[in-house]
């Protein structure tokens, strides 16, 4: 079945069970928040941290990769959303948490990974979306 339009599954793409979900129901892309750890590794999640067991927020930009159980990681889900043919969408969230050098760092990703018609890219940090055009024109 074709469709005129688009769906884009809002938050999909932050966990295996909601992108197997979107992906049945029928969507093109998922769309997933980006975040980055202390250590630098890309990760999706809806919020800026993960609380653990006794309810301390963990958060990403504190910690490393090390610190978190059960957290998707960018190139896993950029790689599930490849072979199924999709696309993903990703939104850089930057406001409050800041985290130094999160484009040129997925700028690097995509371009490695030869994922430029797969990740397309959102954030209402405009300062954060001019950069990556800057350094995607390179």
């Amino acid at each position: 079945m074709s469709s005129t339009c688009k769906i884009i599954a809002h938050r999909a793409g932050n966990s295996f069970y909601e992108a197997k979900k979107a992906i049945k129901q029928g969507a093109d892309i998922l769309e997933a928040d980006l975040h980055m750890t202390k250590d630098y590794n890309l990760v999706l999640n809806y919020l800026p941290y993960v609380e653990n067991t006794k309810g301390k927020k963990l958060f990403f930009s504190e910690n490393t990769i090390k610190d978190f159980q059960d957290i998707v990681l960018l190139e896993d889900m950029a790689e599930y959303v490849y072979k199924n043919q999709k696309k993903l969408l990703l939104d850089i969230k930057v406001g409050k948490t800041f985290y130094k050098n999160i484009e040129q760092i997925l700028v690097n990703f995509i371009l490695t990974k030869h994922y430029e018609k797969l990740i397309e890219i959102i954030s209402f940090d405009h300062i954060c979306i001019k950069n990556i055009l800057k350094m995607s024109m390179k």
